[in-house]
């Protein structure tokens, strides 16, 4: 793929924004004109490199990014419990040098009134561990142990599979690790709705398997390895401190903390 190819796709996106200003968001718009990878990747992905699909892809993707709303949020948007709870963490690289964003399943539990918030949660996630990685891209590794067939949100499973789309080139692989037998059938049905990209990146292994590929000091002790501590942001508070930016109830956060064995600390918070 030539460097004309790069240069024309920029003046294509740079006249786009002229005539729809609003639609992407100026991050967007300067990641375009200055970062290589955020052409290329679309590039990459067309199987002939055709710049007018490209085009179209880089265009779509930017536009969601704005509609949802993906440079609005930071970690500090999200209540601590949902990252702790999900394990969530971005720690260390793999033996080929890929960031890792880590998540458990043991404690995902569907909650209606949230999805919402799940969902950008995922697209915030997503979007963090892509910047960090760059073109080197990213792996994820699932710590399915534990889990149950309530665990999945097959809505926000969907979701996730639509996001990895508007970042080509970002996931590079997708390691479940522990898959109880109970979720075979489920999984596979998963990765049936994958596109063939996606499902090819997912591979499951032992927990005893991840030292080959990571070093086992990023690898957390619930999984063989010698990381004991969550690594979070220190920004994060509370889910009952956040009621009021997040329009949460009262019944909720209590359901919620109820659900998880937690104790309360702060009520009417606004």
């Amino acid at each position: 793929m030539s460097s004309e190819a790069v240069a024309r796709l920029r003046e294509r996106f740079a006249a786009e924004v002229l005539h729809h200003p609003t639609t992407y968001h100026p991050i967007d718009i300067e990641r375009v004109r200055t970062e290589e990878w955020q052409v290329r990747r679309y590039l990459l992905d067309q199987p002939d490199q055709n710049e007018d699909a490209a085009f179209s892809a880089l265009c779509r993707a930017l536009a969601w990014k704005q509609s949802f709303g993906v440079h609005e949020r930071t970690d500090a948007t999200f209540p601590r419990e949902i990252w702790e709870l999900n394990c969530v963490e971005m720690v260390g690289r793999d033996r080929e040098g890929r960031p890792i964003q880590w998540e458990a399943t043991r404690n995902q539990i569907i909650f209606k009134e949230v999805r919402w918030m799940t969902k950008q949660f995922v697209a915030h996630c997503f979007e963090k561990i892509d910047r960090e990685a760059g073109e080197s891209g990213f792996i994820a590794v699932t710590d399915a142990t534990g889990g149950a067939l309530n665990s999945v949100d097959l809505e926000v499973t969907k979701f996730k599979i639509e996001v990895l789309g508007y970042y080509p080139g970002g996931i590079r692989q997708h390691v479940i690790v522990e898959l109880p037998w109970l979720l075979n059938a489920l999984m596979k049905m998963i990765v049936g709705m994958m596109p063939k990209w996606l499902a090819e990146l997912v591979v499951f292994k032992k927990a005893s398997d991840l030292p080959a590929m990571i070093d086992p000091q990023y690898i957390p002790t619930r999984l063989g390895g010698l990381r004991e501590k969550w690594v979070c942001s220190e920004e994060l508070v509370t889910m009952e401190k956040l009621m009021g930016p997040l329009n949460l109830s009262e019944q909720f956060v209590d359901k919620y903390f109820k659900t998880f064995g937690l104790k309360r600390k702060y009520r009417n918070v606004a």
